[in-house]
């Protein structure tokens, strides 16, 4: 397959490979969330309060997907988070400037973020994010830990003690 490609072709390939898997996963929990919205929309007008969208739509994913309906919920936990609390990031994510290890880290520590000021913390992450591609685990949970202590204090999360 790469035969006729020189080394620094094939390093470059690599490096657009990279950003083009995650900008794909960005868009594919995209189309996720916008299927939740649309269902959430129907099954309102529809009057089917004791229906669980999360659950219905992962019934329609999964099989798609070929996964299991436990990892559809997880993704379309993942989807509306991305959407509901955290659209810039999402955009970023869907550029392909930062990848799924920093998008789960990201929605991991602003978990417990509240409401009202998400949206703040949503934008300024989303101007450094790009930045922090190579921090390690520790030190991109620090980073994100820092940010969210400016932006709501009583959301840090509080590493467990021995």
């Amino acid at each position: 397959m790469f035969e006729t490609v020189s080394d620094a072709e094939l390093v470059d390939f690599m490096g657009e490979e990279t950003r083009e898997e995650s900008a794909a996963m960005g868009r594919h929990l995209a189309a996720v969330g916008e299927l939740f919205a649309r269902r959430e929309q129907d099954y309102q007008e529809a009057k089917f309060y004791f229906t669980d969208v999360v659950a219905a739509v992962a019934a329609e994913i999964s099989p798609i997907q070929n996964i299991s309906h436990a990892r559809a919920v997880a993704q379309v936990g993942l989807a509306r988070t991305l959407r509901e609390r955290l659209p810039r990031i999402a955009a970023v994510f869907r550029c392909g400037v930062i990848d799924y290890r920093m998008v789960a880290a990201i929605v991991n520590r602003t978990d417990n973020v509240e409401d009202e000021v998400i949206a703040g913390l949503d934008e300024a992450l989303a101007r450094q994010v790009h930045k922090w591609m190579k921090l390690s685990q520790p030190k991109l949970r620090d980073r994100l830990d820092m940010w969210v202590a400016k932006y709501d204090r009583a959301a840090v999360r509080v590493p467990p003690q021995g």
